[in-house]
C-alpha cells in the first residue's frame, strides 16, 4: 500500500510511506522506501517455518529458498512490522531479532454486515452441517475434520462441508481426503465444494452448525472471526498460533488434536439448546468488537505516528 499527496510526481510532494504485504512485496519495496527517504511498514500475514522444521505447528513451510532470507531482510530493515496477532509478533521478534519497539499488532477485522447470523438457530443445531474452510493442504488439518465427523454420534446425522481449493504443490491432496472419507465410512456425508466467493461463503457460514478450525498453525485465523460474526460457534486448536486471539474467550479452543475430544466437545454443545443459543450470541457479540473500521483506525494511527516521527 502506498499513501501519497495529490501529485506524487511533484518535487514538493510524493509518497508519504509504503506498507508492504507479504515478504516478496517487502523485498521489492523496502529499497524504494530507503531511496525515497520515507518510512516502510511490513506485514507478513504468515511466517515461514524455520529451515529443518519437522512439524507443521512451526508454521507454513517456505515455498522457495528466498523466503526466509526475504522475511529476514524485510523484518529487520523496516521501520515498523505490523503483525496480525500477539503470537505473530512474538514469532517475528524471536526468529528475526526484531525489537519490540519496531513491532506493533493490528488485528484483522470482519465485515459484520456481510457475515451475519441466520435467524433460525435451532435448524443449524439439529442435523448440523459442519464447516471447514481453508486451502486443502496438510497445514490446515482437514484430515482432522474428517476424523471428527467419523467420531460423532451417527444419530446427529451431521454432515461436513469442505470449502477450499488446492494449490499446485498439493494437487493430489483432495483425492487423498476423499480416500480417507471412504476409509472412515463417511463418504456420503462429506461435500467438497471448492473455493467459495465472499457472499457464498458468508451464506454458508451462517447456515453451518459449527466451524472446525483444525489448522496446525495460524498467525490469526480470520475465518474464525467471520464465522463468529455469522453466529457460528468455532472449535479450534489452542496451539495454532494466534487463533486464541481470534476466538471468543467463551469459545471452544481445545488443547488436544484427538478427534474423540473434539467430537465430545461438539456433541456436548449441540445437545444443549440453551448453551448453543448462548454460544451463538456470544460469538456474534465478540465479532462485533472486531470490525474493519476499528482495524483501519488503529492502522491509520500507526501511519500518522511514523509520518510525524520518522525516527
Amino acid at each position: 500500500m502506498l499513501t501519497a499527496a495529490d501529485d506524487p510526481d511533484s518535487p514538493e510532494s510524493g509518497w508519504d510511506l509504503i506498507h508492504s504485504h507479504h515478504w516478496f512485496s517487502g523485498v521489492a519495496a523496502l529499497p524504494l522506501a530507503r531511496e525515497l527517504g520515507i518510512p516502510h511498514l511490513q506485514s507478513f500475514h504468515s511466517v515461514a517455518a524455520p529451515e529443518g522444521s519437522s512439524t507443521l505447528d512451526a508454521g507454513e513451510p517456505a515455498e522457495s529458498a528466498g523466503r526466509i532470507p526475504g522475511e529476514q531482510f524485510a523484518a529487520t530493515g523496516s521501520d515498523l512490522v505490523v503483525a496480525v496477532s500477539e503470537a505473530e509478533a512474538r514469532t517475528i521478534g524471536e526468529r528475526y531479532g526484531v525489537p519490540g519497539a519496531r513491532l506493533t499488532v493490528v488485528r484483522p477485522g470482519v465485515d459484520v454486515d456481510r457475515f451475519r447470523p441466520c435467524p433460525d438457530v435451532a435448524e443449524r443445531r439439529e442435523r448440523p452441517t459442519l464447516l471447514f474452510t481453508a486451502r486443502l493442504q496438510p497445514l490446515k488439518g482437514p484430515d482432522l475434520a474428517l476424523e471428527v465427523l467419523a467420531h460423532l454420534d451417527p444419530a446427529l446425522e451431521a454432515r461436513l462441508l469442505l470449502a477450499g481449493g488446492t494449490s499446485q504443490d498439493f494437487a493430489d491432496y483432495a483425492e487423498q481426503l476423499r480416500e480417507q472419507a471412504r476409509d472412515l465410512g463417511i463418504e456420503d456425508r462429506v461435500d467438497f465444494v471448492g473455493s467459495l466467493g465472499r457472499d457464498e461463503l458468508a451464506e454458508t457460514m451462517r447456515c453451518a452448525g459449527a466451524l472446525l478450525l483444525t489448522s496446525w498453525s495460524e498467525t490469526f485465523g480470520l475465518v474464525a472471526l467471520e464465522a463468529q460474526a455469522s453466529g457460528t460457534p468455532v472449535l479450534a486448536w489452542r496451539c495454532a498460533g494466534g487463533v486464541q486471539e481470534a476466538v471468543d474467550p467463551d469459545g471452544l479452543v481445545l488443547d488436544s488434536r484427538d478427534p474423540d475430544v473434539w467430537a465430545e466437545a461438539l456433541q456436548s454443545l449441540l445437545h444443549d439448546a440453551d448453551r448453543y443459543d448462548e454460544a451463538v450470541r456470544s460469538a456474534r457479540d465478540f465479532a462485533a468488537t472486531r470490525t474493519w473500521e476499528a482495524t483501519a483506525e488503529t492502522l491509520a494511527a500507526q501511519y500518522a505516528r511514523l509520518m510525524e516521527d520518522p525516527a
